[in-house]
């Protein structure tokens, strides 16, 4: 029985289908442990938490200077049902959390964390943390037995807060020699290129996630090809419907 593991931050699991959500419907089993605003170390912890022999994982990390932190200070607030993923993934109870985890550094967070990241870290550090994570993420399949892809959500050098590329970056990934690391286009360009829309919903009045149209062209195009696999192309019905549903504000 076939089974496909995707992690991620929103962009990955959202509340409406994303890539990941159209690439399921070509297996038997699908489970998708991404958590909104997560860092890479996040997404690298839920596929380990999760993955186990003759799995397909794929993944779509984030930008490299998002980091996560825990506090006691206030009670989980859950944004949508997705992000109970978060609380899923960190060894707690989902009904008797205190406290909460803390997103910095996502470009949808308090512009106090992006300053904190440009002060406090250099783009080297955070770089090399996201590449060690998802190179403990390969060494894991190679010891679980399962494969992995590997994807950006956008410029994998660039991240949320560098605007010019570091060739110190190109470097450090070419070292790594990844098995499995497409850098030739990311979901967030597409988004650009096909549908830069902003969506009002009951959970944000300017959602400029990538709609199901975009995930289903950046999946069809570029991630497919790059996996291997076949997709049904009979999904382009629902994917045209959940494009509607979406431009009306209609969301899970």
């Amino acid at each position: 029985m076939s089974r496909l593991i995707a992690s991620g931050c929103s962009c990955t699991r959202h509340c409406w289908p994303t890539w990941a959500d159209y690439l399921g419907k070509h297996f038997d089993e699908y489970v998708n442990v991404a958590t909104g605003g997560a860092d890479n170390a996040v997404i690298a912890r839920n596929v380990i938490a999760t993955a186990r022999h003759g799995d397909t994982v794929v993944i779509q990390w984030t930008g490299f200077d998002r980091f996560n932190t825990f506090t006691d200070d206030e009670k989980q607030k859950l944004l949508t049902p997705n992000d109970l993923c978060a609380i899923d993934y960190s060894g707690m109870d989902v009904d008797n959390v205190s406290g909460g985890w803390q997103h910095h550094g996502s470009i949808w967070g308090p512009e106090r964390y992006k300053k904190f990241v440009v002060n406090y870290y250099h783009p080297v550090e955070r770089f090399r943390h996201s590449l060690d994570y998802v190179k403990m993420v390969e060494m894991h399949s190679h010891l679980t037995g399962y494969r992995v892809w590997n994807f950006s959500m956008a410029n994998w050098f660039l991240s949320e807060c560098e605007s010019k590329n570091d060739p110190r970056l190109l470097k450090m990934h070419e070292r790594m020699k990844f098995r499995h690391f497409y850098l030739d286009h990311f979901l967030l360009d597409i988004r650009d290129e096909v549908a830069p829309l902003i969506v009002k919903h009951k959970y944000a009045n300017n959602d400029n996630h990538p709609t199901p149209l975009v995930n289903w062209v950046w999946l069809k195009e570029y991630m497919a090809p790059e996996i291997g696999i076949s997709l049904d192309f009979s999904i382009e019905d629902q994917v045209q419907y959940d494009q509607e549903r979406v431009l009306k504000g209609d969301v899970d």
